[in-house]
């Protein structure tokens, strides 16, 4: 398995958090969890299908958009593959793709039905690149032509949402509210809008990828738990289990397919 990161140029710093690649010679099982953030995904080599439940199986577009996701899924392919994709904050969608977060909150539409005219172009460009480095160029022109095309403030609730995801969760809500000038519901309302989820599912989700982030770190689960911020070890229990489809203990057990990625 050969996993790489890559940083967006300077100035989409503040929309795009990491470009990446993932490939293998061999079969695999992908299990997605919970996300706060999206992703634009591309199958440079290979197609994976979703496992349903009932054994069945629905196969995924090749090329894709994926909103904020409160819950686990899996992916499967059974021979070689190598993707590349680009990891973004929730606002990010409104501001590229002029649709609001919550429209792709757990959803997974083909980019297809995202550019519709623009999609073959930019697909055919990332497709023909010999290296990553000329996709991340390719798709550094293509973001930063559309946040100029859509002249925008950068909101109060965009920083809100960074602040939150960059903290792993471990923020006062209410003083976010109020540094955003705006009544408790007008700011959760347009949390929402440009986060796809409400700013406390947001923080439990964030702290949740925090967690996961701790794999291989010599740490007991309780102290682990407080370290995040909860009163107590059934509640880290709870979230993590309703956020990733496991128990806490056999992932940091090496004994899941979430953990198979980060061996």
């Amino acid at each position: 398995m050969n996993y790489q990161v890559f940083l967006p140029s300077p100035e989409l710093a503040p929309y795009i958090r990491l470009y990446w690649s993932l490939s293998s010679d061999q079969a695999y099982i992908h299990h997605a969890m919970a996300d706060a953030c999206a992703e634009m995904i591309f199958h440079l080599d290979g197609q994976f299908e979703e496992i349903l439940p009932g054994n069945l199986f629905s196969r995924s577009p090749l090329t894709g958009l994926i909103g904020p996701a409160q819950q686990a899924r899996r992916f499967r392919i059974e021979n070689g593959f190598q993707i590349f994709g680009v990891y973004l904050y929730p606002f990010s969608i409104p501001l590229i793709f002029d649709l609001p977060a919550a429209a792709l909150t757990d959803e997974m539409p083909p980019l297809e039905d995202i550019l519709h005219k623009n999609h073959r172009h930019l697909v055919e460009q990332i497709m023909l690149a010999g290296r990553h480095e000329e996709r991340i160029a390719i798709m550094n022109r293509f973001f930063m032509e559309r946040l100029q095309r859509k002249q925008h403030d950068d909101l109060p609730v965009f920083g809100a949402i960074r602040q939150i995801i960059q903290q792993k969760g471990l923020v006062d809500i209410q003083d976010l509210f109020k540094s955003g000038y705006l009544s408790n519901r007008q700011f959760e309302r347009q949390f929402k809008k440009f986060a796809g989820l409400p700013a406390k599912k947001l923080a439990r989700i964030a702290r949740f990828q925090a967690a996961t982030a701790m794999y291989g770190q010599d740490i007991q689960l309780t102290e682990m738990a407080y370290s995040l911020g909860y009163y107590d070890q059934s509640h880290f229990i709870h979230d993590f289990k309703s956020f990733s489809g496991v128990l806490p203990k056999d992932y940091f057990a090496g004994n899941t397919a979430a953990s198979d990625w980060r061996e």
